[in-house]
């Protein structure tokens, strides 16, 4: 049963959400969380499923980001204000629940006013918030998991694997033989019952791994397709994420580019995500993309404009040769490593 509800929205606080759900699966197991990504089965009626993930769920988690207060539509309306909005209503819902409700604010964004936010919303200014920021993200998150231990239900997964062995240790005791060999270490049957293991983990990884490239457009090979067509692609590249290549470079770390845009960046297997902050400090940009060998396949928000783009570690590891896209238009430039990669 899910018990933690990750809400967001994907222009907003996309990278954030994928690497918040990846740091809570490992710490509560996957089962607890919900996050529409991952859990809304295709052709799955899409309300109903998020209605009962938050009917039973502990605590919902509101991501707020730099967009996330003045989102547009294609009309240019904004999307708070759509009474229809699945954000909105995702946070209505979990307001009137029993749940807890607890309002993420991410890299310095500011807790709107209630003046600001349609009347239904207006409580969630009075919640408590925590904090993420890049420069201290590990410890942030790090204190949501604490908050988050303190609630019933939410118990960590090696706490509920201990729990678990003692009541089967207590129940059914194992015969002198057996216990020697597993003092002794695995063999036979042991030996094959690890490699299972070995192997389940592995195709677990890989299919998180599916997973979150699904959420990031099916970049080309040499050129961006429309946006259009990118958003067409997505399902492809589920079905083909095990065809594509291994990420053969770490583009973890802090970049900048020749304008003094600070990219905050980490990767995560062949899944790329990067924050740009301008002079002042304040966060600009979003980059998201995918790995393959030595080549990045990237989307950068900049405001409302996204634009393709691709890029190529030099061979010196410092610095990342890439060109930007969007039809007619073409850009070329180069980032610029500063620090050691994490």
């Amino acid at each position: 049963m899910h018990r933690i509800f990750i809400n967001y929205r994907r222009e907003d606080a996309e990278g954030y959400a994928i690497i918040l759900q990846d740091r809570l699966a490992k710490h509560f197991g996957e089962k607890q969380l919900f996050m529409d990504v991952d859990n809304i089965e295709p052709g799955a009626d899409f309300m109903k499923t998020i209605e009962k993930s938050l009917s039973c769920c502990e605590v919902i988690l509101v991501l707020i980001g730099a967009r996330w207060l003045d989102a547009r539509d294609e009309g240019g309306n904004r999307r708070l204000d759509n009474s229809n909005d699945l954000l909105r209503i995702e946070i209505e819902t979990a307001l009137k629940s029993n749940a807890r409700v607890i309002p993420v604010l991410l890299h310095g964004t500011v807790m709107p006013s209630a003046d600001n936010l349609p009347d239904s919303l207006a409580p969630l200014t009075r919640l408590h918030a925590i904090e993420i920021s890049s420069s201290r993200r590990d410890y942030d998150i790090e204190r949501l998991i604490t908050t988050l231990e303190k609630m019933p239900g939410l118990t960590p997964v090696n706490q509920t694997e201990a729990s678990n062995d003692s009541t089967a240790a207590a129940s059914d005791a194992p015969p002198a033989p057996k216990s020697k060999a597993f003092r002794h270490g695995l063999t036979g049957a042991g030996i094959a019952i690890a490699l299972l293991i070995i192997l389940s983990i592995y195709d677990s990884e890989e299919a998180q791994q599916s997973v979150a490239i699904s959420t990031i457009p099916d970049m080309p090979s040499t050129t961006s397709a429309p946006l259009a067509t990118v958003n067409n692609q997505t399902s492809a590249a589920v079905n083909n994420a095990k065809q594509q290549l291994p990420a053969t470079i770490n583009l973890s770390g802090t970049w900048f580019d020749d304008a003094g845009t600070q990219f905050e960046a980490t990767q995560k297997g062949n899944l790329f995500i990067a924050t740009g902050f301008n002079l002042f400090g304040m966060a600009t940009k979003q980059l998201h993309g995918r790995v393959e060998g030595d080549t990045l396949y990237f989307t950068l928000q900049d405001g409302f404009i996204e634009t393709d783009g691709i890029g190529k570690l030099n061979e010196d590891g410092e610095h990342l040769d890439y060109t930007l896209t969007q039809g007619n238009f073409s850009e070329t430039g180069q980032l610029h490593l500063n620090h050691t990669r994490n």
